[in-house]
């Protein structure tokens, strides 16, 4: 007789509400993060999901990125699991922006998390992100943003592109000289 594994698939989709609060946070010169908390709302205690994002600054290139986001969400998020253990999400380096600069994605922008379970896969959705790390102003307002996107130009295309023009104007002004050398050689006269 043959056994038969049972197995079932659920989908759970899990907003952040208005009510997270900052709970933590880091803020010293190369690693910063903050830790984000909200109540589970089903639970029959005060149990709480966690999302910490933690960024890098990298002073060779003025830059800082999301190194990683992590996130931590409690069982009785999902109902029906057999396991009692909190499922531990996270996602690695992530966007790059220049330091006094926030970052802005209004669209909705997917990121594929990992777990250690490989039962478990997760996407989340950020949509209506703005954030800034390494922040020196007092202003409470966000610094300029850089918008999510890639619609940043690198700096080795607007050089390749000057170098081919140049190198086109190189040639016709070659072939220029080349042909009217050839003219006077047959004895045209130029006018």
């Amino acid at each position: 007789m043959k056994e038969i594994l049972a197995t079932s698939l659920a989908y759970v989709v899990l907003n952040v509400p208005t009510t997270a609060m900052v709970v933590d946070g880091s803020c010293n010169a190369t690693d910063q993060w903050v830790n984000i908390s909200w109540p589970v709302s089903n639970a029959t205690d005060t149990t709480y999901n966690n999302m910490v994002f933690i960024f890098h600054n990298n002073a060779t290139t003025k830059t800082y990125s999301l190194q990683n986001l992590n996130i931590s969400l409690a069982a009785e998020v999902f109902p029906n699991a057999s396991s009692t253990e909190p499922v531990e999400l996270w996602h690695g380096s992530g966007w790059q922006t220049p330091l006094a600069t926030s970052y802005r994605c209004a669209p909705a922008t997917q990121l594929n998390m990992t777990a250690d379970s490989t039962s478990v896969v997760a996407t989340l959705t950020l949509s209506q992100l703005q954030e800034e790390a390494f922040r020196n102003s007092t202003n409470k307002s966000f610094s300029a943003a850089r918008e999510c996107g890639g619609n940043d130009v690198p700096d080795a295309v607007p050089i390749a592109v000057g170098c081919a023009l140049g190198g086109l104007v190189v040639v016709v002004l070659v072939a220029y000289l080349v042909g009217r050398r050839r003219s006077a050689a047959r004895g045209y006269l130029s006018m």
